[in-house]
């Protein structure tokens, strides 16, 4: 799936990614980025809305689950099960978050969703500062998936 198609179907399946104007920049089944501007994200200080970097966040784990599951040929429901943010700095411009497949515990969740038809894991995300040095938001959750009967 390249970076375009990811943009839109995300944006077909959830109508408010494009008031955020949410893109893909980076799609393969090992990491994703996305990245929304910080004019269609502000709040009243002039800096990110909390509530677009939590979506944001949330959002890059889902797509690199959703992009890591095609790839190993299975077809599941994916859905955020638990999800925490903490946020370190504001974010001055754009939004840009990216998560990294688990490798470690990526085998044993495909195990577990072929073998039982359902499994959890939990991602990590950030969304990175103006600085591109320091993280701004730090995500963590658990994501579940179920294989649904044929």
């Amino acid at each position: 799936m390249s970076p375009a198609e990811l943009t839109e179907f995300l944006r077909r399946s959830i109508p408010l990614l494009t008031a955020v104007d949410v893109r893909v920049r980076v799609c393969t089944p090992q990491h994703v980025v996305l990245e929304a501007p910080l004019a269609n994200n502000l709040n009243h200080h002039h800096t990110a809305f909390g509530g677009s970097l939590a979506l944001l966040s949330v959002l890059t784990g889902w797509s690199l689950l959703h992009v890591a599951l095609r790839d190993a040929g299975i077809d599941a429901a994916l859905v955020v099960q638990r999800s925490q943010c903490r946020f370190d700095r504001p974010v001055t411009g754009a939004l840009v978050s990216e998560a990294r497949l688990p490798a470690e515990h990526w085998p044993a969740f495909v195990d577990r969703l072929r073998s039982r038809g359902r499994a959890r894991i939990d991602l990590h995300s950030r969304v990175i500062g103006a600085d591109a040095a320091a993280d701004a938001v730090i995500h963590d959750a658990t994501y579940a998936a179920l294989i649904e009967p044929a």
